[in-house]
């Protein structure tokens, strides 16, 4: 007899990508007897299109609703882009496994493959507070416009003239095999990414039976930047509101880690440090007091 797993996924052309390579992965795992079936979940996120996450309530009503059909049994696993998911979540809940990170840099879309290359007042589309502000640090005369939507509708909105340029994660246009001459990579140092962009999380119950097998499809060292990132994003109990970056990554071994949090004034506050990576969450712990300590 076939045990179906069922999966939650948002019903988004990159969501369903994503639970397909979650069952590409899980597949081998899990072996003979076992099927999987997707189960596509509407968010309030994706019903509300016409107001920024800012008003609405922030990324947690992308993840709400899945979260809510794992408590009730309604799916099994549920796969999430990590950097949706809130510094808190449902009780119960825990992510046995995220995947290789792909890559987690932003890039700029349209004709204009630097924002320095923009015509004055050119139009730039965002709804991130985070890449809002990187932009104005460079080009203080571009107007910033919101900007949602799944990844199809936001490159017809900048088809359409909606938009001079518009500025996405490069995982989500990979994942999706956008052409890449429709994009450039913008430069990490002025665009510190959102934390744990690029970051594909598996959620389960907590106790679950088969949560043993979904760690076996977890890569050790996204495991360990994503712990540390999260860590980044917990300390300041930020959600979409709170302009936020964080980026871990391993060299050396050891674990690099450099955050930013924008104080009340606007201002960005950096800093970045290396701790050991059998203990991810203390070098995003100091770095955040270390931060808090200068935010006025």
């Amino acid at each position: 007899m076939i045990e179906i797993i069922k999966i939650a996924t948002r019903g988004s052309d990159l969501a369903l990508k994503q639970a397909e390579i979650a069952i590409n992965l899980l597949t081998p795992v899990f072996g003979a007897g076992f099927s999987f079936e997707m189960v596509k979940i509407v968010t309030t996120g994706d019903k509300i299109q016409d107001r920024s996450l800012y008003d609405i309530g922030g990324k947690a009503l992308f993840t709400k609703e899945i979260e809510e059909a794992l408590l009730e049994e309604r799916a099994d696993i549920a796969v999430h882009s990590m950097k949706d998911v809130t510094a808190k979540f449902a009780e119960g809940l825990i992510f046995p496994s995220y995947f290789k990170r792909a890559c987690p840099f932003d890039v700029i879309v349209g004709k204009y493959r630097t924002i320095e290359a923009i015509p004055a007042g050119g139009r730039i589309g965002t709804s991130s507070s985070r890449r809002a502000l990187f932009v104005k640090n460079i080009r203080d005369d571009l107007e910033i416009l919101p900007l949602r939507g799944n990844v199809p509708t936001r490159i017809k909105a900048l088809e359409e003239g909606k938009y001079d340029a518009i500025i996405l994660a490069a995982a989500g246009l990979e994942r999706l095999s956008v052409d890449k001459n429709l994009y450039s990579l913008l430069p990490p140092e002025q665009f510190l990414p959102a934390v744990c962009q690029g970051v594909i999380g598996l959620q389960t119950r907590q106790g679950w039976k088969y949560n043993n097998l979904v760690s076996r499809t977890s890569d050790k060292d996204t495991e360990i930047t994503t712990i540390c990132e999260r860590r980044f994003l917990e300390y300041f109990n930020a959600d979409c509101k709170t302009p936020i970056a964080g980026f871990a990554q391993i060299k050396q071994e050891k674990l690099h880690f450099t955050g930013m949090y924008i104080d009340k004034k606007g201002t960005a506050i950096f800093d970045t440090g290396e701790g050991d990576l059998d203990n991810p969450a203390l070098i995003a712990k100091l770095i955040a007091q270390k931060i808090e300590k200068c935010i006025s």
